[in-house]
Order: structure tokens, then C-alpha cells, then sequence
């Protein structure tokens, strides 16, 4: 029981900590970490080594999707397919309905590909409408990534709910 109030406080901590006291989320959870290392007894000497080895751990497996997606990304920018894709969109649905229309293009990129990369790779096409339709690329984007978040977390047969 000692255990789980401690976890239950540490994510108390954390919370507080970004919404409360206005600290960066990186360092909210680096000093939720270090609190937590000390609270449940780790030497001094294993924390810097755990922390490394945690941080290194999760960055690997992102590292090569944001490449290849930023990649990808820049092609598609600089080759002008999301010029035409954004003319594309605006013909076939106009002005009124684009942020319905950006969902959908969210769902659908979303089924084959990973969410980060969706992301990467669709961000020319949302800076590409912005400027077509003078409506700010949050605007635009959060459609998008509700379309990336319903694909990526609901749809059996994406590669994430199947892992």
C-alpha cells in the first residue's frame, strides 16, 4: 500500500508541477523522477545511469520514425505536392468544410502510418492550406491530428493497437 500512495503522490507531484507551478513539462518529469529515485531508495550513484539509460531507451525507437517522416515531409514540400493536395482539398470541398476534410486526410494517412510520422509528414500540407485559406495552421492542424489520434488509437489495423 506504501508503494502505490507513493506513486499516487508522484503523479500528484507532477501534475502540480506543469499545471500549477508553470514547469516545463521535460523538467516536471525529469525532478518527478529524481524524487521518485530517492523516495523508493536508489543510490545517488544509479540515478544519472537509470535516467540515461530511460530517456535513451524511449528516444531510440523515435528517433528513425521522426527521421524518415521529416524526410518524407520535406519531399513532399519541396516537390509541391502539398500545394497541390491543398488545391486539391479547397476544390473538392471548399473553404467551409476544409477543417472536416482535414480530419478525414488525418484518419486516412493515419491508417498506414505511424502517428509521429502521419504528423511529419502532413505539417507541409497544413502550412500549405494556411496560406491558401488564411486560417491559422492550428486551426487547421488540430482537425488533422484528432483525425491521426482516432486512426492510431482505435483502428485494428493499425500497426500500433496491433504491437
Amino acid at each position: 500500500m506504501n508503494s502505490v500512495l507513493a506513486v499516487v503522490l508522484l503523479i500528484t507531484l507532477l501534475i502540480v508541477l506543469i499545471s500549477w507551478a508553470r514547469v516545463p513539462p521535460f523538467v516536471a518529469f525529469i525532478a518527478t523522477a529524481l524524487t521518485a529515485a530517492l523516495w523508493f531508495g536508489m543510490p545517488l550513484k544509479d540515478i544519472g545511469k537509470s535516467l540515461g539509460r530511460g530517456v535513451g531507451d524511449m528516444l531510440a525507437g523515435l528517433a528513425a520514425i521522426i527521421c524518415l517522416g521529416a524526410m518524407f515531409g520535406r519531399i513532399i514540400a519541396d516537390s509541391g505536392a502539398a500545394r497541390s493536395i491543398a488545391k486539391a482539398l479547397i476544390g473538392a470541398v471548399g473553404v467551409r468544410l476544409i477543417l472536416i476534410a482535414m480530419a478525414l486526410t488525418g484518419l486516412i494517412v493515419g491508417i498506414p502510418l505511424f502517428y509521429s510520422v502521419g504528423f511529419v509528414v502532413l505539417v507541409p500540407l497544413i502550412f500549405s492550406l494556411g496560406a491558401s485559406t488564411r486560417l491559422p495552421a492550428v486551426q487547421l492542424g488540430i482537425p488533422l491530428l484528432c483525425g491521426l489520434s482516432i486512426a492510431h488509437g482505435f483502428l485494428p489495423p493499425h500497426p500500433s493497437p496491433i504491437a
